[in-house]
């Protein structure tokens, strides 16, 4: 339950805020005060609250202590932070806890002294921190039950993530789901790692970590699990969690929604397929799974194998009637097109694709809207169930968002709400032609900690227990953004650019000559511009790079692709590059000069802003006739480096998930 204090409790909250800012040895001689009457501190820039180093989490830890008892009060006998400490279960899940509460109020100071300068907001923004940290408090209260119980226990007393209709599978899906592809010990892909062949190469430290997330899952309402075979050996260890909890009483097999994934590929054969399918249950240790993907169905030569060469859908509609799957669905990284051509085979009961409050990940730039909301309005005229995938990471990198993008969302609700919460509400506000209705029925999270599930979870429950308060929220900060694109982006030439700036344009599909991903990177562009994502278009653009490097302009596009093997089509298209001539690219001729000028200036930027070391990039504002606030990339050591607003806010992983390290 989201509650707002009044005025003074606030100044008790500030209170604690000044005291949690002093407590680190390291920062309490460079305090000063803003205001003569307000506490409010600024934080030293050279101080990284955004660091995974040990002494950064010792401080956290301690700046959150000192948060939570000043500014949360005992109710029923236990402090908000006792029940955090007490009933996370292992010790290391508090400190993650408590870590990302630090990192929090650390960046709210921050941000007022350095951006927003407005007391009134910086209250609101620590006051939601604080009713989050009482909801979760409330949360963990309720998932320490007995392991006796079974998580349907007094099923409509509990705090639960709120269910809808998975299109015509007619599932009870939660809103948010959990996603397996971070909690496993390792990728078994090469490399140093060792491989795990068995449960007897599993350490018990990274089984231990898996079921705490798992169990905190399911006893939230999180019953769905979604994993895949390309998962290294997460089938195997999830197999092994489930064994525990099936036997122990702890959850029936009725009550889970169990998705796994399989990859497909040209020498396949369908006696294959079927082998793989059920070596995949047996390491599950399930009879049948209620959801079976084809895993990464992402070009024209995918869906011949599906339909025309090896026919490999009937494998999977054998298998249904064999009672070893319920339903058959796809998941993507595909071209607009591509995906629409499967939807519309009607061989599919759901669909897991990109598609997010920002874009839509590798195909932004594509189709009729520039992404995949053509497909989203396809797969809801099928009823198909609306799958969207990495929404907290390909979906802006939430977890780690830039300060200007938390500055747009506060004082309403963290990033990650908000773009949960567009996603869930999609119906309510996205007009397609006078056609409202068009329905996202869930996102997942991949949880490498049980604490990743934290702020998707307290989204869930403040979207079931007070739908229309936080809509009434999410609409307030969607307007922000859209000023904030508005005053980034549009001008007098362009005054509609934040919203049709796709048009014409496209990606490697249609780039034959040069393979570029022009309308990715013109994205990139935009939301670094509006939003301040450098981080999450670095992370992006490093692939293209990549690719770059690897691209030969003297083959052909289909010779191209071959030679970049599997990986091209999961992330496809190539950087910009200078020495290349555009004016052969097919976008040339689509689009006049002057929208040509400005894809062109913004590739160039992208690639500069996004190959250049921090320690050698400079970005200066630079004044337009329009009004608008324009940056360009100089080579003068005189001017200042990357705008604050720009940097990450904070990185709400303090550790390395196992298949990474």
């Amino acid at each position: 339950m989201m509650r707002r204090r009044s005025r003074s409790s606030l100044i008790v909250k500030e209170e604690a805020f000044y005291e949690a800012a002093i407590a680190t040895t390291q920062i309490s001689t460079k305090i000063s005060l803003a205001h003569q009457n307000s506490v409010r501190n600024i934080l030293p820039q050279n101080y990284d609250f955004t660091s995974n180093n040990h002494d950064n989490s010792d401080e956290m830890i301690r700046v959150a202590k000192i948060f939570l008892s000043k500014s949360c009060p005992v109710e029923t006998g236990r402090s908000v932070l006792e029940t955090i400490v007490s009933k996370s279960g292992r010790e290391e899940d508090a400190n993650d806890r408590l870590v990302k509460i630090g990192r929090n109020v650390s960046s709210t100071l921050r941000l007022s002294a350095t951006v927003d300068n407005d007391q009134e907001k910086t209250d609101l923004s620590l006051d939601l921190l604080v009713s989050e940290c009482e909801q979760l408090s409330d949360l963990l209260e309720q998932n320490s039950i007995p392991a006796t119980k079974t998580f349907t226990t007094d099923s409509s007393k509990r705090l639960r993530v709120p269910k809808v209709r998975f299109g015509k599978t007619e599932l009870q899906m939660p809103i948010v789901t959990l996603g397996s592809m971070r909690f496993q010990q390792t990728w078994n892909r090469g490399g140093k790692s060792v491989k795990v062949k068995s449960m007897e190469d599993v350490s018990l430290e990274c089984q231990e970590n898996l079921v705490s997330i798992i169990r905190h899952a399911l006893r939230s309402g999180m019953n769905h699990i979604e994993t895949a075979q390309m998962y290294g050996c997460s089938e195997i260890q999830i197999g092994a969690a489930l064994k525990v909890l099936l036997e122990s009483g702890e959850v029936e097999r009725k009550e889970l929604i169990l998705q796994t994934k399989g990859a497909v590929s040209a020498s396949m054969t369908q006696d294959q397929l079927r082998r793989q399918v059920l070596s995949q249950l047996q390491k599950l240790q399930v009879d049948y799974v209620d959801l079976y993907s084809f895993h990464g169905l992402n070009s024209a030569g995918d869906y011949d194998l599906l339909f025309h060469n090896h026919k490999l859908i009937e494998v999977l509609q054998q298998l249904r009637t064999e009672g070893k799957i319920r339903f058959i669905g796809f998941s993507t990284h595909g071209s607009s097109d591509t995906i629409l051509r499967l939807i519309e085979s009607d061989a599919f009961d759901y669909a897991n694709l990109h598609y997010h409050w920002c874009g839509s990940y590798t195909c932004t730039g594509d189709g009729e809207y520039g992404g995949n909301l053509g497909n989203v309005v396809a797969m809801n005229a099928r009823d198909m169930g609306v799958f969207a995938i990495s929404a907290y990471d390909k979906g802006g990198m939430l977890y780690r968002p830039s300060h200007k993008l938390r500055s747009l969302t506060l004082p309403d609700m963290e990033p990650i709400t908000y773009g949960s919460c567009w996603l869930w509400s999609h119906a309510e506000h996205t007009d397609i032609s006078a056609k409202k209705g068009v329905h996202v029925h869930t996102i997942v999270c991949g949880a490498a900690r049980p604490s990743d599930l934290d702020q998707p979870i307290l989204a869930a429950l403040q979207f079931g227990e007070q739908k229309q308060l936080l809509l009434e929220r999410m609409t307030a900060v969607t307007t922000r953004l859209e000023h904030a694109v508005a005053d980034a982006l549009n001008t007098s030439q362009f005054p509609n650019w934040g919203r049709d700036w796709h048009a014409g344009l496209h990606n490697w599909p249609q780039s034959t000559s040069t393979g570029t991903m022009i309308g990715n990177i013109v994205w990139i562009y935009n939301v670094i511009h509006a939003y301040g994502m450098v981080d999450f278009g670095r992370e992006r653009y490093n692939v293209l790079i990549n690719n770059r490097k690897n691209w030969d302009v003297n083959k052909t596009m289909e010779g191209n692709v071959k030679a970049m093997g599997g990986g091209w089509a999961w992330m496809p298209g190539c950087a910009f590059d200078e020495s290349l001539d555009y004016s052969k690219d097919a976008f040339w001729g689509q689009v006049g000069k002057a929208k040509r000028e400005r894809v062109m200036e913004a590739m160039t930027f992208v690639h500069a802003i996004c190959t250049t070391p921090d320690k050698d990039l400079t970005v200066v504002a630079i004044d337009t006739l329009d009004k608008t606030k324009k940056y360009k990339i100089v080579n003068d050591k005189r001017a200042s480096h990357m705008p604050f607003e720009w940097k990450m806010a904070y990185d709400m992983r303090p550790w390395t998930a196992y298949p990474e390290r």
